[in-house]
């Protein structure tokens, strides 16, 4: 069964097609109140044995409702969180009012902010020397952007030793209000052990790489104001404060830099995207 149809029907049951990552590798299909994950076994086995550890934590996230095989595929079925996320319930703020409602940014920082204190349940002193390059794709970006692959490395490598005073933790790896409910997070697929702080950033500045024409694939559906952004730091910097760490705050501009990283890589499928990425990429780190 290719892992593209437009629906799946199991035991039953109905699922229609959202989304196929990035990499082709796994496609999310939506039933009534839950969704199916499915792709090769090695994916969907190891994409479960981190949400798994993720749920035993005590992380914001879905339940795992059933697992299985079907004509060679793995899956497995969790539960829905919800009817809409955050992406889209700040764009209908958006249409409505020109900004993000402050009843949805309150509930935003709240599962946020649970989200990040859970999630510092998972830390761990040391961190794999390969863990965050390879979460993150720095090796691909380094490919892709081959006259640059030394500039990149270096940037890399300055961000990394100021970073370096955070635990690492059980990340998310594409952290963002698209994958955020009132209720918690979805889309574990990216999930690796990267440095406290990387999500809670990723989270507020994951916008800044789309662009506002609709001229392209994807664009921005809202933007965060000002006091928005204050606002939700000065939250994080507390969670973190009365967990004995720095404040993240202050590390602003290198998990900006890691997640610009993770923001350029495999975008060849939406190329008018991918070079608006590589141009704003370019302009920020590499001139």
């Amino acid at each position: 069964m290719p892992i593209s149809e437009q629906s799946i029907k199991l035991q039953g049951k109905e699922f229609i097609l959202v989304t196929t990552q990035r990499t082709e590798k796994i496609s999310v299909y939506k039933g009534y109140n839950e969704f199916l994950r499915i792709g090769d076994r090695e994916n969907i086995e190891n994409n479960l044995h981190q949400h798994k550890q993720m749920l035993g934590y005590g992380l914001p996230i879905s339940e795992i409702k059933e697992e299985g095989t079907i004509d060679n595929k793995a899956y497995y079925i969790e539960s829905s969180l919800g009817e809409k996320h955050f992406g889209q319930l700040f764009s209908e703020d958006m249409k409505k009012a020109g900004r993000i409602s402050n009843e949805h940014f309150a509930q935003f920082i709240e599962i946020s902010r649970k989200f990040g204190e859970s999630q510092l349940n998972t830390k761990i002193d040391r961190i794999s020397l390969n863990s965050f390059p390879l979460g993150i794709h720095l090796d691909v970006v380094k490919f892709e952007l081959e006259e640059y692959g030394d500039k990149i490395q270096e940037v890399f490598d300055r961000a990394t030793e100021k970073i370096e005073v955070f635990p690492a933790v059980m990340t998310h790896g594409d952290f963002n209000p698209h994958n955020l409910y009132p209720k918690g997070a979805i889309d574990l697929e990216s999930a690796f052990m990267g440095f406290a702080g990387y999500d809670l950033i990723t989270n507020i500045v994951h916008i800044g790489y789309f662009p506002d024409s609709t001229d392209y694939e994807f664009y921005k559906g809202y933007n965060f104001a000002d006091e928005q952004k204050t606002q939700y730091l000065l939250e994080m910097d507390d969670l973190y404060i009365k967990n004995g760490l720095p404040r993240i705050s202050e590390y602003l501009k290198e998990f900006e830099f890691f997640r610009a990283i993770w923001s350029v890589a495999n975008m060849s499928r939406w190329p008018k995207l991918q070079q608006f990425r590589y141009d704003l990429f370019k302009r920020n780190y590499l001139t």
